[in-house]
Order: structure tokens, then sequence, then C-alpha cells
């Protein structure tokens, strides 16, 4: 996610300095939002907005993840495919992956192997559809319900 996040910060910037590169050759003819912001950022009136590079970032990215559609339908489920041929079993496949996961937090203790401690873990991602981690989390499962013979 790290990684992700400098990727959009740098790209953020690059979009805010070419507004700021354009303003000065296109002297205010041409303004959008971003051009709006800036000017707010740079003008002396608005003293009690406190506005920055990171504001403008950070407002660009709200309005960006507003505008998505992230329902169950479209993108949170895209290998069930979506539309007139999605797979009809989206929800009994959701349900199911759920219960696992619920019976094995119930079932089980997770501790991690040879005594690692959390801030020893590799949390880096490799870019994909997923985001999947690029080493995998092991973890030692020990049962810890009581057994009735």
């Amino acid at each position: 996610m790290k990684a992700i996040n400098i990727v959009l910060d740098g790209f953020l910037e690059k979009i805010i300095d070419e507004h700021v590169q354009d303003a000065k050759e296109l002297h205010g003819t041409h303004r959008d939002f971003i051009d709006v912001m800036l000017s707010l950022m740079e003008s002396n009136n608005a003293r009690d907005l406190h506005l920055g590079r990171d504001h403008i970032k950070a407002i660009t990215v709200d309005m960006l993840a507003a505008t998505m559609d992230t329902s169950r339908q479209d993108f949170r489920f895209l290998p069930f495919g979506s539309g007139r041929r999605k797979c009809p079993g989206m929800q009994l496949g959701s349900t199911v992956v759920e219960l696992v996961l619920a019976q094995l937090v119930h079932c089980f203790n997770l501790e991690l192997p040879n005594g690692m401690s959390p801030d020893d873990l590799d949390m880096t991602e490799k870019f994909g559809l997923s985001l999947p981690r690029a080493n995998h989390l092991m973890a030692v499962p020990t049962y810890r319900l009581i057994i009735n013979v």
C-alpha cells in the first residue's frame, strides 16, 4: 500500500505542478478545480483555510474516490465477473469464505513462527489486481478449544 501511496502522491504532485506551470502561461484563461484551489492557497484572504498542497491532493483523491462505484456488482468482486455474465455463485462463495475464516479465527490461536516479532514482518506488496504480499505471511496455528474425549 505504501508503494501505491508514493506513486499516487507523485502523480498528484505532477498534476499540481502542471497546473502551476499552465497558470503562468495561460494567465487564468482556463480554470478548473485544481486551479481554483491553487488560487485559494496563494491568496492572502484565505488565512482561515490553511490550505496547502497536501490538502489539495487529499481533496482531489476524495473527489476521485467519490466518483467510483465500488458496490458488489462492479469492482469489489471482480473475479466473479459482472453484468449478465456474472457468476451466479458469487453470494455463496463470499459467504463460504467468511464462514471458513470465522471458523479458523474461532478454533485456532495464530502465532508467528520461531519467536518472530510483529516488527519483523515483511509487509511489502507486489503490484497487481488485488495487491498481494511480496512474501507470504506465515503463521503457526495451535488448536485452542478443549477436546471432550
